[in-house]
């Protein structure tokens, strides 16, 4: 009976961590979807746009040398120019989604790794360099960081560079860094920024 009951503990754990995958996977698989469909969206919006362009290049040449209010006046002309405008704000609007798409999951897998961390009693911390830092311009092997203190790697431009001594610092550059609590606080405070 005892030997039933762990069979019958053990399958039930399996079960709740075959669970607890797929509804991962189907979340992944979820913003994989919506960041394909706003894609596609911008990809056909920008389609549409350039031919209006094409459009608006063609009735521009048939006008030339007409007075510039005759070209003003032109209400198939106002009507492309406004159709390009709204065009423009849903791209702009589309682009905006994809960027939060983007935060979203590079917040979800920074919150993983902060949870296995954590149990550790290792911090992982994201850190924005700006103009005044004292790590702008200086190159991961020059800097005096608290010991235990790691820099993981480094995001420029929204492309992640996995940091080596190498890697230079630049201003709105944001870098993950792992280490201790005590001299994590450190880096946060500021204390040890000197480049050796």
């Amino acid at each position: 009976m005892i030997k039933l009951n762990h069979i019958k503990h053990s399958l039930i754990a399996g079960l709740h961590g075959v669970q607890e995958a797929i509804l991962e996977v189907a979340d992944k698989v979820n913003l994989k979807v919506q960041e394909t469909k706003i894609l596609l969206e911008i990809r056909d919006l920008e389609n549409e746009m350039n031919n209006h362009h094409v459009r608006l290049g063609e009735m521009l040449y048939q006008l030339r040398g007409q007075d510039i209010s005759t070209v003003q006046e032109n209400s198939e002309i106002n009507k492309i120019l406004i159709k390009c405008k709204n065009l423009h704000e849903n791209i702009s609007r589309l682009r905006q989604k994809h960027h939060e798409i983007d935060e979203n999951r590079l917040h979800s897998q920074v919150s993983l790794l902060s949870q296995v961390l954590e149990k550790q009693n290792i911090n992982l911390i994201r850190l924005t360099i700006n103009k005044k830092s004292p790590m702008k311009g200086c190159k991961v092997k020059d800097l005096k960081l608290p010991p235990d203190v790691l820099i993981l790697c480094v995001i420029k431009k929204n492309r992640l560079m996995i940091a080596n001594g190498d890697t230079r610092i630049d201003d709105q550059d944001h870098i993950f860094v792992v280490g201790p609590e005590p001299q994590i606080d450190r880096l946060k405070e500021g204390t040890y920024l000197n480049p050796q």
